[in-house]
């Protein structure tokens, strides 16, 4: 395998661990709202009301920026051809990065990290 695809690899693996991170940030989260409601208790999982709209403004906004930049380089991918210096391996790997972080972004405009709910007549 040529030196040139380690690019492409390097950035998969860090468009996955952001899609896993993602994932795994909304799976707490919901896992905590449902031990509070189990628990008869209320918790706000989404974002805070400071940062609500920026979060509901942002999301587009960077979703359609990454949407643009993913459509010019695969466009330019296309325009040059085979090259020597860009494989397809390395467009995958760039691509996937751009989608791992678009829902890294949207989950994390969403969720916030939460605690899980203890019950209130436990001792500290």
């Amino acid at each position: 395998m040529p030196i040139r695809n380690w690019a492409g690899l390097v950035l998969a693996a860090i468009g996955v661990w952001f899609f896993t991170t993602a994932l795994q940030r909304r799976k707490r989260a919901l896992a905590a709202w449902h031990a509070a409601k189990a628990k008869g208790l209320e918790i706000d999982v989404r974002t805070s009301q400071k940062f609500a709209l920026t979060g509901a403004i942002a999301r587009p906004v960077v979703n359609f920026v990454l949407l643009v930049g993913a459509a010019e380089v695969s466009l330019s991918y296309a325009a040059i051809g085979r090259s020597s210096l860009f494989s397809p391996i390395d467009l995958a790997g760039f691509l996937l990065l751009l989608l791992g972080y678009g829902v890294w972004f949207s989950i994390s405009t969403r969720y916030r990290e939460v605690v899980p709910v203890t019950s209130a007549a436990e001792p500290r």
